[in-house]
Order: structure tokens, then C-alpha cells, then sequence
């Protein structure tokens, strides 16, 4: 845990402040807490059964993980290496620089109804650009590569890590192939049968914070579209 929390830390572009973790052991444990008095980021931790304390974060899981990949299980060490290159390297380039999402800013009560106003749909580069905590240097660095993506592109080399990444589960996923064209999605090769509990709509899950092309990747492992490339040339 600390070598990948130093790893995050040295990515940044702003320095790390502060960490607020869930109660579970691979956090809460002497030598994170050496590691982190060390460096002087502050160490806090949410209410044990209280997920709200950690609402954004949460809510992360499902538009950062579950909905990319899914409900299927990955247990082998070529499956995380291969999860890990995807999220440091092309899914990161591509939700931190293209996508823009929706910030809630106040709620207002009128009458019986809550009207919630949200500020401009930003991508975080451009939220982190916009911090005069950034780090010039970093942020002069992510410009010059966010000009020489092309989303398109970045989007069918996603599409090619993913399928690979699928054929690395343990779970036989079912045979037809998966529809990435945008549209209504059946039961196809990626979408997994699961409870009622965990069929929950977007718009329950999350929260505050909205990713702004959410109509384009989907539940199961579908993954950016076309459509979502051209969402986020419009947004990014």
C-alpha cells in the first residue's frame, strides 16, 4: 500500500495533502501511518458502516471501475498487471483529459421540490489547471499531450486492452460480441447476470458528481464509443 500510495503521490500534478481511507487493514495500520507522518499528509478515516463519508469516492467505483469493467471477477496477477497498465496509461489519459463531468454547487428548496445547480462541466485537467496549487510544470506537460491525443484513437486502444483484459477472467462471459456503438445495450458478451441490488441506476449512484458523457460507457465493460469520443472533443 505504501509503495503504490508513493507511486500516486510522485503522479500528481498538486502535492497530496491528505488521505481519508475506508476502516479496512491494508489502511489502517502502523506503517501507513509512519509513512504518511513522514511526508506530512494528513490521515483520516470514515465511520465504520458510514459509506457516505466517503460519498465521492464511492462513487467511483462505479464510473471508474464497475462500469469499464464490469461485475466479473479478476484473480490472476496477469489480469491486474494488464488492469493496471489500462488505468495508468490510456483510461487515465482519456477520463482525466477528455471527459468533462458536472460539479454539484448548492441545492436550493423551492417550494416542495430540491433544485440542485451544478457549475460548468469541466474535464479534471482543466479543474487542475485552474488550481493555483498545480504544478506548472506538470500541468504544461499534460497540455502538450492532451494536444497530441486523438480521442478516437485513444478510444479503439481501450477497446483492444479491454477485450484482452475480459479473456482474463475466470468467469466465461456469454459468446455474442459486445455492442460499443452507444445505443441499448443487451446481455452481451461482457454484461453479467447480478442481484437486483447491484442493477441500480446511474442516477442513484452518483451523487454530487456526474461524468457529463455518461450515456456512452455502459454497464458491463462496454467500453468509449465513438459517440463518447466526439462528447469529449466537444466538452474537453
Amino acid at each position: 500500500m505504501r509503495q503504490a500510495l508513493e507511486q500516486i503521490r510522485q503522479a500528481l500534478p498538486f502535492p497530496l495533502r491528505g488521505i481519508d481511507s475506508d476502516n479496512g487493514s491494508e489502511f489502517i495500520n502502523d506503517h501507513l501511518f509512519r509513512y504518511c507522518r513522514s511526508r506530512a499528509i494528513q490521515f483520516t478515516r470514515g465511520r465504520p458502516y458510514k459509506k457516505d463519508d466517503n460519498a465521492h469516492i464511492e462513487q467511483k467505483n462505479w464510473t471508474h471501475v464497475r462500469r469499464v469493467l464490469g461485475y466479473v471477477r479478476y484473480d490472476t496477477e496477469a489480469a491486474r498487471e494488464a488492469i493496471d497498465d489500462l488505468y495508468r496509461n490510456e483510461l487515465g489519459l482519456f477520463q482525466n483529459v477528455f471527459l468533462p463531468s458536472v460539479k454539484l454547487e448548492k441545492k436550493e428548496r423551492v417550494g416542495s421540490r430540491l433544485r440542485r445547480h451544478y457549475q460548468v462541466p469541466q474535464t479534471p485537467f482543466q479543474r487542475v489547471a485552474a488550481s493555483p496549487v498545480a504544478d506548472l510544470e506538470r500541468v504544461a506537460e499534460l497540455r502538450r499531450r492532451r494536444e497530441a491525443l486523438d480521442p478516437f484513437a485513444l478510444s479503439a486502444v481501450i477497446q483492444a486492452k479491454l477485450e484482452r483484459i475480459f479473456a482474463l477472467s475466470r468467469e466465461a462471459p456469454a459468446t455474442s460480441p459486445p455492442d460499443v456503438r452507444g445505443g441499448k445495450s443487451g446481455r452481451g458478451r461482457h454484461s453479467t447476470h447480478r442481484p437486483r441490488r447491484a442493477r441500480q441506476s446511474e442516477s442513484q449512484l452518483r451523487g454530487g458528481e456526474s461524468n457529463a458523457g455518461r450515456g456512452a460507457l455502459r454497464v458491463g465493460g462496454h467500453v468509449p464509443s465513438s459517440r463518447l469520443a466526439r462528447a469529449a472533443m466537444r466538452g474537453g
